[in-house]
């Protein structure tokens, strides 16, 4: 029996808005990603845990990333030497836990945060 695996893009296909039994009101705003994007990826196993690509079309509609996705990729999330040596020595009191830290951070240094919870983390060890 032939194994296939199909890869498709985070924005393929379209938003069909349905019927809700949940009052407007009360419902989310929320935008979709969709854009009937066509990117697809497809695999046939050709052996045990071995792949082969047998059709792909590798072209996206979309912009791949917009300006916020940027922004939380790591390699844009440095944290600058002087915050860094002050969240170690938050760190080294031992009773503040990593969202605490952030807050004095951004309150003391009157910067944005642009780093996540897991970026302090490992900045501590």
């Amino acid at each position: 029996m032939q194994s296939f695996v199909t890869i498709f893009c985070y924005r393929a296909g379209v938003y069909i808005k349905s019927d809700s039994k949940v009052a407007a009101e009360f419902q989310r705003k929320r935008a979709t990603n969709k854009c009937d994007c066509k990117f697809t990826i497809k695999l046939k196993a050709i052996g045990s845990g071995r792949y082969e690509i047998y059709s792909l079309h590798g072209v996206h509609n979309h912009e791949l990333h917009d300006d916020s996705e940027l922004a939380q990729l790591s390699f844009n999330r440095m944290i600058p030497e002087d915050v860094k040596t002050r969240m170690l020595e938050l760190h080294s009191f031992g009773v503040l836990n990593t969202s605490q830290i952030m807050i004095l951070i951004e309150s003391e240094f009157n910067i944005p945060i642009t780093w996540t919870k897991r970026d302090v983390q490992l900045s501590e060890c």
